[in-house]
């Protein structure tokens, strides 16, 4: 039978509206945890000399599993 949609559907504005706040809060979070870690790493470089930008960033993302995951068990 099929679905039953009108000939020609277009969004109203509310759904427009709903998706862009939809996506907006995705790249909003998305900035911020990106930032968080760019920070992070950036000072952890910082503090020594043979601190290399990847070890800092990797274990900044190890330390911030640990901590969310601990929060769980």
């Amino acid at each position: 039978m099929g679905l039953l949609l009108p000939e020609k559907w277009s969004p109203s504005a509310l759904h427009v509206l709903s998706a862009m706040v939809f996506w907006g809060q995705m790249q909003n979070y998305m900035m911020r945890q990106n930032l968080g870690i760019l920070i992070v790493a950036m000072v952890k470089e910082g503090q020594g000399e043979d601190a290399g930008e990847e070890d800092a960033v990797e274990e900044s993302c190890k330390s911030r599993v640990r901590r969310k995951f601990a929060t769980f068990c």
